[in-house]
């Protein structure tokens, strides 16, 4: 496990996500599956913005020929799942996404709902990056006590798959 801290963590960060994704893009059933709030786009009020190391990742996969998937704890209502796409379309974070799953309406558990999203998916791809910024995004294995929540964190989880933590609400 690594962990890297600061504002500048990114630039530490970034390289280490690269390396795993041009290793992992020559094997076509491989994909990644991200987080959507605080992972990939940042939202304050009705203004949005990508995440500067969720959109390098994005263009990363897309460039590579990685699809995606992104599992969101938003809930699974029309409305929601229109404007979340309408969102990651405006700001270019759709390009190379092979679906959205959202949280059912009724659901409470967001870790065990994650965790059954990215079991599902695992079934028919081989999962080569997990990217989010809470806990919940990671297995029940994920090394959540005494993380700091403004600490990059990465691990691989199993054989193969990079899980990278990135900070809650990085400004």
């Amino acid at each position: 496990m690594w962990t890297e801290h600061g504002f500048d963590a990114v630039l530490r960060v970034w390289p280490r996500i690269e390396t795993h994704l041009r290793a992992a893009a020559a094997d076509a059933a491989h994909v990644a599956v991200l987080d959507i709030d605080d992972t990939v786009l940042q939202c304050h009020g009705d203004a949005c913005t990508p995440v500067p190391l969720g959109l390098k990742t994005v263009r990363a996969l897309h460039e590579l020929g990685i699809p995606f998937y992104y599992v969101t704890a938003r809930r699974d209502t029309h409305a929601s799942q229109m404007w979340a796409r309408l969102q990651l379309r405006m700001l270019g974070l759709d390009a190379g996404c092979a679906g959205l799953r959202f949280m059912p309406c009724g659901t409470t558990d967001v870790r065990a709902y994650k965790a059954a999203a990215r079991r599902n998916i695992a079934k028919t791809h081989d999962v080569v990056l997990n990217m989010g910024d809470q806990w919940t995004d990671f297995a029940e294995s994920s090394p959540e006590k005494g993380s700091a929540p403004s600490s990059h964190y990465g691990w691989l989880d199993g054989a193969h798959t990079l899980c990278v933590k990135a900070p809650h609400r990085l400004l």
